[in-house]
């Protein structure tokens, strides 16, 4: 999985500078932190995307205005939020990696011209249209347990809503077992927390333990 997603972002790098070299900015790098975060811990995710971005920046004119841009914004991607469940999240998520990607270009084009003239407009719409696209992430996320057999801290969540009718026949058919499991997903998602361990693996495992 973690080369899959390195290869194809080196891929679509290929063939968009093929094109046109800016369009490497139209990409939306701060997918790759923002899906390994669903599925690994937070340092894998910063590793796999700096490497992707190392590798990528071969591709670009510009080397070291494309590192900088994507190395803050895929860091801010992560910094708010431990792991991004819902579309909420990953909304302001998007809007926090815009802001920086914005912001950071401009910065970089004032230091090294110092005049805000000289600025790429054509760049920054690149970037700014290439941050919204993050909002990829949750597809891509959901293709990728599908073709890797993962699971995500979303689909986790999913499993751990009490309405769904797995639960919902436990419920009507052993109410007793039904309330004994929440008890247990409660104690055991707690002292997970306290042990860093994947708390909303926990969770769901405590709800189904006894659901044979």
């Amino acid at each position: 999985f973690l080369f899959s997603v390195i290869i194809l972002f080196v891929i679509i790098c290929f063939v968009l500078t093929k094109i046109d070299e800016n369009l490497i900015y139209l990409i939306p790098f701060c997918i790759i932190p923002i899906s390994l975060r669903a599925f690994f811990d937070f340092r894998l995710a910063i590793f796999v995307h700096f490497f992707s971005i190392i590798i990528a920046s071969f591709f670009s004119f510009e080397p070291h205005l494309f590192i900088l841009l994507n190395v803050l914004a895929g860091f801010s991607s992560l910094m708010t939020f431990q792991k991004i469940y819902v579309q909420s999240q990953l909304f302001l998520a998007i809007i926090r990696i815009t802001i920086v990607y914005i912001l950071s270009f401009i910065s970089f084009f004032i230091i090294t011209t110092g005049s805000f003239d000289n600025i790429d407009l054509y760049k920054l719409g690149l970037i700014s249209v290439g941050s919204l696209l993050t909002f990829l992430s949750f597809p891509y996320i959901y293709i990728s347990e599908k073709i890797f057999g993962l699971i995500s801290d979303i689909s986790l969540l999913e499993y751990a809503d009490t309405n769904r009718p797995l639960l919902r026949k436990l419920a009507e058919k052993a109410p007793g077992t039904f309330h004994h499991s929440l008890q247990v997903s409660h104690l055991a998602e707690s002292v997970a927390v306290e042990l860093g361990a994947n708390a909303l693996l926990v969770r769901a495992g405590a709800l189904y333990h006894d659901i044979g």
